[in-house]
């Protein structure tokens, strides 16, 4: 079962991009596999041509880490990974031409909920060695 994610429009009329969460959820009701669609890599210079192969996909697959790293090892990113990308973009554009008071908020605020599931994961790790569950 396939679940559209909206939360990311501000336009309805401009934004053709579309993310569905791809998988069933877990028994703790996460997904693990999402799927960003809606654009054009054929006009991004970044999407380069590698030993031949065209590397344009017209879809983005982010994989997830599904299950504890200690038990089935890394098998996807984690949010600390992707709230981390937007911090850098933010963080580039505020050093450079497009510096502005709402990036400067919105950087603010990743980087304080970066700082926050960094520090979840922390005690997590911890609870784990002491072998203690963790509730909060």
């Amino acid at each position: 079962m396939t679940r559209l994610i909206n939360d990311h429009i501000a336009n309805k009329a401009k934004d053709k991009l579309t993310i569905v969460a791809a998988d069933e959820p877990c028994a703790a009701g996460l997904n693990h596999l999402y799927v960003i669609s809606g654009f054009n890599p054929d006009t991004n210079p970044a999407c380069a041509v590698e030993d031949g192969k065209d590397s344009t996909a017209e879809q983005t697959t982010i994989l997830f880490q599904n299950g504890q790293v200690r038990e089935v090892g890394e098998n996807g990113v984690t949010n600390e990974a992707l709230l981390a990308i937007v911090v850098d973009r933010l963080r580039c554009i505020q050093a450079g031409l497009g510096a502005s008071p709402t990036y400067g908020i919105a950087l603010t605020k990743l980087e304080d909920a970066l700082d926050c599931l960094k520090h979840k994961t922390i005690l997590m790790g911890r609870s784990q060695l002491l072998g203690m569950p963790l509730s909060s």
